[in-house]
């Protein structure tokens, strides 16, 4: 059986935002490693949960600490 490792996330944003958030938290291209990724959001378009599937945890980590889509996603996360 083939292993991959699944990151997950939940996320609160400010009301009337989610298609900015959508349009930030979209990468341009496929990053490397990335098998998957899945946006899912409450009816109130307010929480949003985000599910991707990568070949390794590494590959997810050298995604995840480029930094810059999480520096303009956080304009549209409500911070209470």
């Amino acid at each position: 059986m083939e292993e991959n490792f699944v990151w997950m996330t939940t996320r609160r944003i400010k009301p009337g935002t989610l298609a900015d958030f959508k349009r930030t938290w979209r990468p341009e291209r496929h990053p490397d490693g990335m098998l998957h990724a899945y946006a899912y959001w409450s009816d109130d378009e307010q929480e949003i949960v985000a599910v991707s599937s990568w070949v390794s945890k590494d590959a997810c980590d050298i995604w995840r600490h480029r930094g810059r889509r999480r520096a303009g996603v956080r304009r549209w996360l409500r911070t209470s």
